[in-house]
């Protein structure tokens, strides 16, 4: 990786915080994923940033669309 793209990660990854995967996310995320029918990883990604009140940023709006509750912008 280039020095430049390294640094510009570095830095984005000084600002995120950690989400620990407990046991109360991995059963919303698996309910999450029973009901609007997504992936694994997806399915714990909407139950992190519901759980945390945040806003999802992704590319792959189309499948967290139909999570009620679940914050999401496109980037």
């Amino acid at each position: 990786m280039p020095s430049e793209e390294r640094i510009g990660v570095e830095g984005i990854l000084a600002v995120l915080t950690s989400i620990p995967l407990d046991v109360a996310l991995a059963r919303y995320a698996g309910d999450l994923r029973s009901k609007h029918g997504l992936k694994l990883a997806d399915s714990v990604i909407a139950a992190s940033a519901i759980i945390t009140n945040s806003t999802l940023l992704t590319r792959n709006v189309r499948d967290f669309k139909r999570v009620p509750g679940l914050s999401v912008e496109r980037i």
